[in-house]
């Protein structure tokens, strides 16, 4: 009986999936996911109890990754920016955000272009904010480390840098680069940052 209900639960996530990504939030129906589903409206609610709990879970293995990235990236680790940029840890890092586009590309689009009226609408700016408070937090962390650099960045410095993965997926989805064009941006993307914030820490060292 299980493996029917997850069986029955995954088929009403696949299209809701596409019903999500051709119609957005708001003109998606569930009784149009629970015709296209062959199942009833009532039994649609019994496994999502509204139409925005049934998008937040369709989106959430890529809200989920993101959550782990930014642990992962900018968690009070103690990691040194200098070192950043060797070029096995820029590798790796556009190997993790290019298997983040070849996983998630659809789900990326919905939650950027298809969740208005859903209660993820501002996961965007909320979660850079989240990502500012713990880049912010990092730098303060390094200083303590390294007492040397330069860590006393503007808030709006921050928060335009943690917009800056946003914005290289959002130019990704938005011209549909296929994976060698991406990787290539990525690269830059990666090599730019990290070049960057590494003259701002070491402005100010003899």
């Amino acid at each position: 009986m299980q493996t029917l209900k997850d069986h029955t639960r995954r088929t009403i996530m696949d299209v809701a999936r596409s019903a999500f990504l051709e119609d957005g939030f708001l003109k998606a129906s569930m009784r149009g996911v629970a015709t296209a589903t062959g199942t009833s409206l009532g039994n649609l609610y019994n496994y999502f109890p509204s139409k925005d709990a049934l998008f937040v879970a369709v989106v959430e293995p890529f809200t989920a990754q993101m959550e782990r990235l930014l642990e992962s990236y900018h968690a009070l680790t103690g990691y040194d920016m200098l070192e950043w940029n060797a070029p096995e840890n820029i590798q790796k890092t556009t190997e993790v955000y290019l298997d983040l586009v070849r996983e998630h590309r659809d789900l990326m689009y919905l939650l950027f272009y298809r969740a208005q009226g859903s209660s993820l609408e501002t996961y965007r700016h909320e979660f850079i904010d989240k990502c500012a408070r713990i880049v912010s937090q990092w730098f303060s962390h390094l200083s303590e480390e390294q007492q040397e650099l330069r860590t006393q960045l503007s808030d709006a410095f921050i928060r335009w840098l943690s917009a800056g993965m946003f914005s290289m997926i959002e130019e990704i989805i938005d011209h549909n680069m296929d994976e060698a064009a991406a990787k290539r941006f990525i690269e830059e993307y990666l090599t730019f940052e990290i070049e960057g914030i590494k003259a701002l820490l070491l402005r100010n060292r003899n």
